[in-house]
């Protein structure tokens, strides 16, 4: 007797079309946002690198303006802020150096100026240079010591050290403020206590927070005004 050959199709089982295209779309959308959140990660951690690099910049500018500062009056028998310092307003040309206009400061203290002027000796007893700090738009400056009288001031500094650049950001310049005391200031001079008549702080702000950057400093070498 011959068997009956059974000619009936198995049921088929696997992936339709259909799934295998929802999948694939499941899988770009998620590879999608994998890709926008790398790229924001990224974003977000190039500009905290340049925030910090700028804000590093500030401080360390701050610093050596700092260190700078506290040259003014030192070595002169008797420094008085009327004759051997100086906060002006003045239009410095970063190419020559020249600074020809530099305008005293008005009113009482303190003021907030762009220049600041000062006079030193170096040597004790030798001829005075005199040296200063300028604040612009094109940049932060120190105007590098150059001979000088014991009266007036110069109207060039051929050599000029960049303490920081001017901002990419739009932010303000620094600013330079000046304030005379009638009596000792109980101040710190880079870390060791003392007393001067007159203070100086420089201003700005953070990248990114926009916070408040301020750093002040006592000129110990010039008495109460």
């Amino acid at each position: 007797m011959q068997n009956a050959i059974d000619t009936s199709h198995p049921h088929q089982r696997g992936i339709s079309l259909i799934s295998l295209l929802i999948g694939m779309l499941l899988a770009t959308l998620a590879l999608l946002a994998m890709l926008m959140l790398f790229r924001t990660v990224v974003h977000n951690s190039a500009e905290a690198g340049r925030d910090s690099r700028q804000n590093g910049d500030r401080s360390l500018a701050l610093l050596m303006a700092h260190q700078h500062l506290h040259d003014a009056g030192y070595g002169l028998p008797a420094p008085t802020f009327a004759t051997d310092l100086q906060p002006c307003n003045a239009t410095l040309d970063p190419d020559t150096g020249a600074l020809p206009d530099c305008t005293t400061a008005a009113g009482a203290s303190p003021w907030t100026v762009n220049t600041l002027l000062w006079r030193f000796d170096s040597n004790r007893g030798g001829t005075p240079e005199c040296a200063g700090l300028h604040s612009s738009g094109q940049g932060f400056y120190y105007l590098m010591p150059v001979s000088c009288e014991t009266s007036g001031w110069p109207n060039s500094f051929p050599k000029l050290q960049w303490l920081l650049s001017a901002d990419i950001d739009g932010q303000a310049p620094l600013t330079l403020t000046v304030e005379t005391f009638t009596t000792a200031a109980p101040c710190q001079a880079l870390g060791a206590a003392g007393s001067g008549g007159v203070s100086v702080t420089l201003g700005g702000q953070h990248t990114g927070s926009g916070t408040a950057l301020e750093s002040s400093t006592c000129l110990v070498n010039f008495p109460p005004q």
